[in-house]
């Protein structure tokens, strides 16, 4: 996967980071998520699916990839494909899953994964 470039832009609530014409592009969702229970931020990943799933339905290119919870630190990361963070950023909020920052990134794969296959 190539880096693509990214620009940022100006948030009233959170930061958000996208892509400059991208097609699709994978972003980051930050969380501090302390003082929830793991029973709570569950509620929080499926409302979030759902939201995703509707977002779908309306014909919305964006797919929920997965998402990482280090309860010992409150923190979550959540991985998303979209062509923008406006709508990485209209599904967190109408799931009511707060966020600190969104953020276009690039992932990288396992670069023996290549050599293994050979």
């Amino acid at each position: 996967m190539e880096p693509r470039p990214a620009r940022e832009q100006a948030s009233s609530r959170q930061e958000v980071i996208a892509p400059q014409g991208a097609a699709s592009q994978l972003f980051l969702v930050e969380r501090a998520l302390s003082g929830l229970t793991l029973d709570q931020v569950r509620v929080a990943f499926r409302a979030t699916a759902d939201a995703v799933r509707r977002e779908v339905a309306r014909g919305a290119r964006i797919r929920y990839l997965r998402s990482t919870f280090a309860p010992a630190d409150g923190r979550c990361l959540c991985l998303f494909e979209a062509p923008d963070a406006e709508l990485v950023r209209r599904v967190n909020d109408t799931a009511q899953f707060p966020f600190a920052r969104i953020a276009a990134v690039i992932e990288f794969q396992d670069p023996g994964a290549a050599r293994r296959k050979r």
